[in-house]
């Protein structure tokens, strides 16, 4: 090994193990169990990942780690363990060694948790065995071959909340001197600080923002912090981060669920760029086995709000708040006590049956003339006729000059005349354009939609689009889709027209299976939401009638609906 080398190891160790000695990566949120074991716990299952990182890429001597890492908990038990191996290697020095993780679990609320962990293992330190010897019988070369071996113990605690995490961490706790020859000025493996601060924000339908901050202190060296955003996608994150020393940090990485790759570039901006360019890091991890779930709802631990409570997604793992309870309504008054109240009581100081108007006996049409007399029972007249009103020929309870049909008995809503009604609308069917649906005289017979009704309509379907090939509802269309089924059950006699409807992409009898499937949808979730099957009429076209061109993503996006509208038979 070259004298110059040797002269580096001897010189500039003292103050390298008087500064920053343990490993920082760049993409720490995957790696931070090496500077705090209470993360571990924050695994679920098995868990297991190596790292590659080269620093400094072109610089003689360059650093270079290799990381092995195994973790996972102990079923419902709130234990996890765990374990690493690593090997540093920079310039003639190496170290390695490994540890073990051991880390404890409370619950501290619903979403809210506390961990503490404790790590403990032996590394080597040592001048690496394959640099190049020039004279070995140097006796101060021989000297500074020996090598060393250290007890490593950390300790740290790790709280989250509600997408908040706050860490600290003690690396390398127990402080030893080292010496690699009696001639050679010692050093000290320093005790170290970490602080971690960081938020997971939600933003969007599988879309989240991560600040995160950690500080890093040694005695005799200056303060270290990094700050980092993070933008993760679900499958794939990517973000920055800079560090004070002057670098910037490019974050990208993949995750398939069990499978995931992470990869980080670091970039100086001191001068060491001038001899350096660059640093990479590449990192690949692998879980077996499903993310915990500890209330079943489906979704997990790291995403669930309520993790002890089952919950719903659109709730983000939280149950339904409970309803208020209705106000009990007034006392009703009802001098006589016999049910019905004294506003409809025809005899309020006479207890009577409320069949009979509170009566004690019957008279439907309270014209005073009990019906076991009244002539005409169910329309008001006069006791000198019977009870039945003056000039009525027919005997149907509308006097002649009010009756359109004064020789043939008929109802009030048809003024007399005899004639049928299905929907009971006072709208005879044949002057009725809805005969089976209630509405006004003035629209027909048809029913008149209030502006909240089709505004929830028009509501529903504005927000009712697809993703490419696929017929399942985005959550953003539940809260409208469940104001219209409350309007189709307050008006049971309403029917719904269904039409699903496809881009142009594929062929032509696949689009129309698949507007099919996207029209069912629809109407399968108003069934489950209380809607009956026989006010839904579901029609599909395909691809056959779009709204917009099918040349560019937002028309595409058009064309990939479903259609509704209010029908009135």
């Amino acid at each position: 090994m070259p004298r110059r080398v040797l002269i580096f190891v001897l010189l500039v160790l003292p103050l390298c193990v008087k500064a920053q000695q343990y490993p920082l990566f760049s993409n720490f949120l995957n790696h931070s169990y090496g500077y705090n074991p209470a993360i571990i716990a924050e695994s679920g299952g098995l868990y297991a990942n190596a790292l590659y990182r080269l620093q400094w890429q072109g610089f003689e001597g360059a650093p270079r780690t290799r990381l092995i890492n195994v973790q996972g908990t102990l079923g419902k038990a709130p234990i996890a363990l765990g374990g690493y191996y690593f090997n540093d290697q920079a310039g003639a020095l190496t170290r390695l060694g490994g540890s073990g993780m051991l880390a404890f679990v409370k619950d501290l609320g619903k979403a809210t948790r506390l961990s503490v962990g404790f790590s403990g293992g032996y590394f080597l330190l040592r001048i690496n065995p394959e640099a190049t010897i020039q004279d070995p019988n140097d006796a101060l070369l021989l000297n500074g071959m020996d090598e060393q071996m250290f007890a490593d113990f950390n300790a740290g605690v790790y709280l989250k909340t509600h997408g908040f995490y706050l860490g600290f961490s003690i690396p390398q706790v127990i402080e030893r001197e080292i010496r690699f020859s009696q001639t050679a000025p010692a050093g000290i493996l320093r005790r170290h600080y970490y602080g971690l601060a960081g938020y997971r924000w939600q933003v969007g339908r599988n879309v989240h923002i991560e600040p995160t901050a950690i500080l890093k202190y040694v005695a005799g060296a200056p303060l270290q912090y990094e700050g980092s955003l993070r933008f993760d996608f679900g499958f794939l994150w990517l973000g920055g981060s800079y560090r004070s020393d002057r670098t910037l940090v490019g974050l990208v990485g993949f995750d398939a669920g069990n499978l995931t790759l992470s990869y980080a570039y670091d970039m100086a901006t001191s001068s060491l760029r001038h001899v350096s360019s660059g640093s990479h890091e590449l990192g690949i991890g692998m879980r077996f086995g499903k993310m915990p779930d500890k209330d079943g709802d489906g979704i997990p631990d790291e995403r669930d709000r309520c993790p002890d409570e089952p919950g719903t997604k659109k709730r983000k793992g939280c149950p339904e708040p409970e309803k208020e309870p209705e106000p009990e309504a007034p006392p009703v008054a009802d001098r006589d006590g016999d049910g019905t109240p004294d506003s409809e009581d025809t005899c309020p100081d006479l207890p009577g049956p409320r069949e009979n108007a509170g009566c004690p006996w019957g008279d439907r049409d309270k014209d005073g003339i009990r019906d076991a007399i009244d002539a005409c029972p169910d329309v008001p007249g006069v006791a000198s006729n019977r009870g039945c009103p003056l000039d009525d020929r027919d005997g149907d309870g509308i006097v002649d000059d009010k009756d359109k049909c004064p020789d043939e008995p008929g109802p009030v809503r048809f003024e007399g005349c005899p004639g049928s009604d299905q929907d009971n609308d006072g709208v005879p069917d044949q002057e009725d354009a809805c005969p089976n649906t209630a509405g006004p005289a003035s629209n027909d017979g048809c029913p008149e939609p209030t502006k909240r009704e089709m505004d929830v309509l028009n509501l529903a379907i504005r927000n009712l689009y697809f993703d490419t090939d696929k017929w399942d509802i985005w959550e953003e269309s539940y809260p409208y889709l469940d104001q219209l089924a409350e309007i189709m059950i307050a008006h049971p006699d309403w029917k719904l027209r269904i039409r699903g409807h496809a881009d142009a992409r594929g062929d032509e009898a696949h689009n129309l299976r698949l507007s099919k499937r996207r029209a069912e949808a629809v109407m399968f979730y108003l069934i489950n939401r209380g809607v009956s099957r026989d006010q839904l009429i579901v029609e599909y076209f395909g691809e056959l009638a779009p709204v917009a061109p099918n040349d560019d993503p937002a028309g595409l996006q058009l064309n990939r609906r479903v259609e509704m509208e209010f029908v009135f038979e």
